[in-house]
């Protein structure tokens, strides 16, 4: 029902998408399920090897360590990128229907977006790394990365809303 509100025309197209993945998941197998979580701690295993060449870390975590730190970025993460992704058009879109100030107010969508985007990266920049990480380094790549994010999430609404059709 609020989906209907916030994006109408979408709103049974995304409700469609949702049943089939639904009625699919329910068929996916053991074997299945084992890939899916050995490509995301692949991933992970990936990123965190990543961050950790960057500040040229040579001591290793522990195993439970590094589960709870899987564990948080496999549920916070992408959590936090997908509010930010929801949020960042739709405040400002409701926003400028009911506030005589609409322009000031659309933008509020997108400092939503930026900042549950610094958030995330500066948890991965901060927590990530196995040594610390001055606080003032992980907020400036974190800021420059969600901006970086920002830029293509728009460039990518702006490219997609102009040149693309599906119309027969």
């Amino acid at each position: 029902a609020l989906l209907g509100v916030i994006l109408p025309q979408t709103s049974t197209m995304l409700r469609d998408v949702f049943r089939q993945f639904t009625s699919n998941s329910g068929k996916l197998t053991v074997i299945g399920l084992l890939s899916l979580f050995i490509t995301t701690a692949s991933v992970f295993l990936d990123l965190n090897n990543m961050v950790n060449r960057i500040w040229e870390v040579r001591v290793r975590r522990s195993l439970f360590q590094n589960l709870t730190i899987f564990w948080l970025a496999l549920t916070l993460g992408p959590f936090l990128l997908g509010l930010s992704f929801a949020l960042s058009g739709e405040v400002g879109r409701l926003m400028a229907h009911f506030i005589p100030a609409g322009w000031y107010f659309a933008r509020t969508g997108k400092a939503i977006s930026w900042v549950l985007g610094f958030l995330v990266f500066f948890l991965i920049f901060t927590v990530l790394p196995n040594t610390h990480v001055s606080k003032r380094h992980s907020a400036i790549a974190a800021a420059v990365t969600s901006f970086v994010l920002e830029a293509l999430r728009m460039l990518f609404a702006f490219w997609y809303g102009r040149f693309t059709s599906y119309n027969a």
